[in-house]
């Protein structure tokens, strides 16, 4: 299974996403990601490659998202328990955005465990708004970093212990070598492999800790 496919299978657990929607590019090396979608039976969107934030806002007009939960495809353990934890938070409370490891300096979450939630009427405003090349390329940079935006935002903390310094996201060949050996031990022990499960085998297992250590959280963002 191509991690695509690993990351849909993980989000179909989900009990309160109501549909999974793959927006990718229009590029023609990712008609790849468009023929794994279909085979699945997923929605898909294509849009434009780099302006990533009028992707989303086109994709969500298309299929009347009231409400988006952005998950990306570097995250390949996503937990969709936390998902519809973080989905509960947002309905019952009154926020723009929420996210559970943004802003970097106060996330207390392991990086590839990213979850962000917004309003269509937050994503219209900022796809409306904003004119910075970095934030029409990482969608979200203009909810949590443009401090002249004043959307209402939250970091969602709701966690027992700081675990941010572990690391399972999928950015370098040294994430893929640790994704592989974090899904061997998940199949060898058959276990799902939720967030914590996931940290304590890294925390178990320091020297695969170390394969992708020189690498951070938010690395290529500036």
């Amino acid at each position: 299974k191509s991690v695509l496919e690993y990351l849909i299978n993980r989000l179909k657990r989900s009990r309160l996403a109501e549909q999974i929607i793959v927006a990718t590019t229009n590029k023609k090396i990712d008609q790849k990601i468009v023929d794994v979608v279909k085979k699945l039976k997923i929605n898909s969107f294509i849009g434009d490659e780099l302006d990533v934030l009028n992707r989303y806002y086109q994709c969500a007009k298309k299929y009347k998202s009231s409400i988006i939960v952005r998950v990306t495809s570097d995250c390949p353990f996503s937990d969709p328990n936390l998902i519809d934890d973080m989905i509960n938070f947002y309905i019952k409370n009154d926020y723009d955005y929420i996210s559970n490891t943004t802003p970097l300096n106060e996330s207390h979450w392991p990086d590839g465990s990213d979850v962000e939630i917004f309003s269509y009427e937050a994503l219209v405003r900022a796809n409306n708004e904003s004119t910075n090349k970095k934030e029409r390329e990482h969608v979200t940079f203009y909810f949590w970093k443009n401090p002249n935006s004043n959307f209402k935002t939250y970091n969602y903390k709701f966690i027992n212990e700081n675990l941010s310094k572990y690391r399972f996201t999928l950015d370098y060949q040294e994430d893929f070598m640790v994704i592989n050996k974090i899904n061997d031990y998940l199949l060898e022990k058959g276990i799902f492999g939720n967030i914590d499960e996931i940290s304590k085998f890294l925390k178990e297992n320091p020297e695969i800790m170390k394969i992708n250590s020189k690498y951070f959280s938010g690395i290529g963002w500036k």
